[in-house]
This record gives C-alpha cells, structure tokens and sequence, in this order.
C-alpha cells in the first residue's frame, strides 16, 4: 500500500463521508517504520483536518513498538498524525 492510487489525489483535497470511508479502508492497520525515531506505529484511522484549505487529511498511528532502546512511548506520543502526501510513501 506504500503507493498513491490515482483516486487518491481528489479524495484527499475533498473532505467528505465517501472519501473518508475510502481512505480508511487503504489506510487502516498499515503499519509505518520511521528510521529517524525508530519507532514502528499502525494506523488507527483517517480524519481529515479542518484547520487547512483546501481539506488535507490525516492518518492518526498509534505507537506499537522501537526496534531497539526505550520500548515505550509518553502519553502525549502514544497517537501521533501525519498527513496523507509524499513524504507518508517514502
């Protein structure tokens, strides 16, 4: 799932049930690796946010686990949002 389906650019830019509901049929339970932070996280659900124009959504993960070191998250890191866009399919 690590690609951008051609649905996806107009679905992300136009906040509404349908397009919601899409995204987190494709985004939910995929699990990311940050290498910066080396922390492994799932995702939880899609929202999108208001707060930008046009509409941008997001994907809210949920801490799982680091690959090495201190093995867990503080409270305010335990659910962390990342938009939907490039740097999310690298």
């Amino acid at each position: 799932m690590n690609y951008k389906e051609d649905w996806e650019l107009s679905a992300i830019q136009t906040k509404n049930a349908a397009n919601e509901m899409m995204l987190n049929d494709k985004y939910q339970h995929v699990y990311l690796y940050d290498a910066y932070t080396d922390e492994v996280r799932r995702i939880v659900h899609c929202e999108g946010s208001t707060a930008n124009r046009p509409c941008r959504y997001t994907v809210v993960a949920q801490f799982i686990s680091k690959t090495s070191g201190d093995a867990e998250a503080s409270d305010e890191d335990e659910f962390v949002s990342y938009f939907i866009n490039d740097e999310l399919y690298m």
